[in-house]
């Protein structure tokens, strides 16, 4: 099964669950009581001693409207620590969806558009504000070439026919920016998963973001935005 956890800075732990990308349906089918128990804690290590300890409320935002969902929490009996299953559609630490932070960053860095441009294209009535969306840009950029690496050996591990392992990757250019070449990489990378795990296939282009978060996660990449 296509999972990710490991074990965050303050007491929670954190899984990244592919659920789905509809949070609509996530709500009305109470999703987070269907979270997979973890085999072992991500703090300790145990197998097999994690049991329910109920859920916590998130209220996530896209461009119309704010969402009140639970996400489910367990506990190690082991060592008493707590683990979230974080659904792939949200962040850790940011208010907004991931799709309206994945348009806010494609318009950035890969369509090059000023923040002048990119304000009505990317928020309503104000919302996301300049602000914040320059703090996205700013943690994608800065968190880039971190992820950058860690994609490109694992398209070389497992996809050497990728286009992006050539000599000169079909996106590289002089003043192409890292976080661009991570948006354009994940492309790649989402193309080989959806060879291999079933919960990615009805990801597509709008999804990337949200898959890239979701597998980075799992190998210790830590923030992506």
């Amino acid at each position: 099964m296509f999972s990710s956890s490991q074990a965050g800075s303050h007491q929670d732990a954190l899984i990244v669950i592919a659920f789905g990308l509809d949070v609509q349906a996530y709500i009305e089918n109470e999703a987070h009581q269907q979270c997979p128990r973890p085999e072992q804690c991500p703090h300790c290590g145990t197998v097999g001693r994690m049991t329910g300890h109920g859920s916590y409320g998130r209220k996530p935002k896209d461009l119309e409207r704010a969402y009140r969902l639970r996400v489910k929490r367990w506990q190690c009996q082991h060592c008493q620590q707590t683990t979230s299953c974080l659904p792939s559609f949200l962040l850790s630490f940011r208010h907004y969806l991931v799709s309206i932070i994945q348009a806010v960053l494609t318009q950035r860095f890969e369509v090059a558009a000023s923040w002048s441009e990119l304000r009505p294209r990317c928020s309503q009535a104000g919302t996301p504000a300049l602000r914040t969306m320059q703090r996205w840009a700013a943690a994608f950029a800065q968190q880039a070439t971190t992820w950058l690496a860690a994609v490109g050996a694992a398209l070389a591990g497992q996809d050497n026919h990728s286009p992006w392992l050539e000599p000169r990757p079909p996106t590289e250019t002089a003043s192409q920016s890292v976080a661009a070449a991570l948006l354009t990489a994940s492309l790649y990378l989402l193309a080989w998963a959806k060879t291999r795990w079933a919960e990615v296939t009805g990801y597509d282009l709008a999804d990337r973001l949200a898959f890239l978060w979701h597998w980075g996660h799992d190998r210790g990449l830590g923030r992506l935005v």
